[in-house]
């Protein structure tokens, strides 16, 4: 999604039981067979983006639900019922990263007032029916990644109504409500990228250290 030395990406839709390293063997001991498979597969990913950066694969544990890192990257991995991905950024370079997959087709419009503000969803009405199941699963999938992103930052929780996004063209900004607090994170320097392929939609957050005013432009 990026092209940047200090920062690297890996997709794959091959889930397989790929190798753990021991400290992961460890922790998912536990796991049913398809968690099993996610986890494997999305630990593959986070290897490849390590070793895309230069940098010799090490594992990815876990506090709760939480990756940790190798020290010195910061990275994201998720995965939908086709598609895994992680990506990996110099800690140096970046202060966090976000990702998340959803395929669009989960989204029907039960679960839209659940997602969406009422900002968001006056927004949907104004467009042609059949791009708001696409719009959906985009505010959902960028506010999981923006989630995943703020989290290690500014340890608050955050709901689905929490966050409004509007997206502008080739613009995508992210508000948050006034109820919520989070120290330490100027949205004006959060950057978001985002690309449907195959039927799901790939959101990513992130924020780099020394970043411009214009940060908040989406590469397409």
């Amino acid at each position: 999604m990026l092209e940047l030395s200090d920062f690297a990406s890996f997709f794959t839709s091959e889930k397989s039981m790929y190798p753990l390293l021991d400290k992961e063997n460890d922790y998912a001991v536990a796991f049913g067979t398809q968690r099993m498979l996610d986890f494997s597969t999305g630990r593959y990913c986070a290897r490849n983006a390590m070793e895309a950066l230069g940098i010799s694969p090490q594992a990815v544990l876990m506090d709760g639900r939480l990756p940790i890192w190798p020290e010195g990257i910061v990275g994201s991995i998720s995965h939908s019922r086709k598609l895994c991905g992680a990506v990996a950024a110099r800690l140096d370079c970046y202060y966090s990263v976000g990702l998340d997959i959803e395929e669009v087709s989960r989204f029907s419009p039960s679960l839209w007032n659940s997602i969406c503000t009422d900002a968001e969803l006056a927004e949907l009405q104004q467009m042609q029916p059949e791009f708001r199941q696409n719009r959906v699963a985009l505010l959902f999938a960028m506010k999981e990644a923006f989630y995943k992103f703020q989290f290690p930052i500014t340890t608050q929780y955050l709901g689905f109504k929490d966050v409004t996004i509007q997206v502008e063209s080739e613009r995508c900004i992210l508000s948050v409500s006034h109820e919520k607090h989070l120290p330490g994170l100027p949205l004006i320097e959060v950057e978001t990228n985002h690309k449907l392929v195959d039927g799901s939609i790939i959101c990513l957050v992130f924020w780099r250290r020394n970043s411009v005013p214009e940060a908040m432009k989406i590469a397409q």
